[in-house]
């Protein structure tokens, strides 16, 4: 879709090289490749590491031996395309990409409390989604994958739509490999608040 926008590309996308202009490989076994077997061994690699290639006369290959680093090499494949005044254009590369640390993450709050001012803004629970939505987007297309979302003086009965937005947005998260992470207070602030009673339900995550 972000190649659309901005280059006007469209393309096949499949798992077969036949007719596609990108096959994307889930090949579980690449850990155990002479070639790449090394690279893949290592834990980040194994779950979020990827291959890109591209060379003349032949479909653009994305290979991973995980979901996410399939997702991944998606990522940075969009962001490989450069205009030159003609059109879009992609070089010829050969991509081993990993990270370093396995999570990484961004604070977003739906409330202020913490120095972050809320992304509801005030134009009802679809356009909050709308909006969360195009940011976890954009949390993908930079791999960030750790989103500190809600919490700090919050409760399921915050507002009828609140327990089923929440699940919706976790869903869209978990389907770009972001987790949602909700915080609460620890004793050290919430003494100040001992003798209001909590007012939600208790879960085990």
């Amino acid at each position: 879709k972000s190649l659309h926008v901005q280059h006007g590309i469209e393309f096949q996308v499949g798992h077969d090289v036949d007719g596609a202009d990108v096959v994307i490989e889930l090949d579980k076994g690449l850990p155990e490749t002479d070639d790449y077997g090394a690279f893949f061994r290592e834990e980040n690699a194994r779950e979020q590491g990827y291959l890109i290639e591209v060379a003349d006369g032949a479909p653009v290959r994305l290979r991973a031996p995980n979901e996410l680093g399939c997702l991944y090499a998606a990522a940075t494949l969009s962001q490989l395309f450069a205009d030159d005044g003609e059109g879009a254009r992609l070089g010829h590369v050969a991509i081993r990409d990993r990270p370093d640390f396995r999570y990484r993450g961004v604070r977003w709050l739906i409330w202020v409390e913490m120095g972050v001012w809320a992304y509801d803004r005030g134009d009802g629970p679809e356009a909050f989604r709308r909006r969360i939505i195009e940011k976890l987007d954009m949390a993908l297309t930079y791999k960030i994958n750790v989103v500190i979302f809600d919490g700090f003086g919050w409760g399921t009965d915050s507002h009828p739509e609140y327990a089923g937005l929440m699940q919706d947005l976790n869903r869209e998260a978990r389907r770009r490999g972001i987790h949602l992470m909700h915080g609460g207070y620890g004793a050290g602030h919430a003494g100040a608040f001992r003798e209001k009673p909590y007012r939600g339900e208790v879960f085990e995550n």
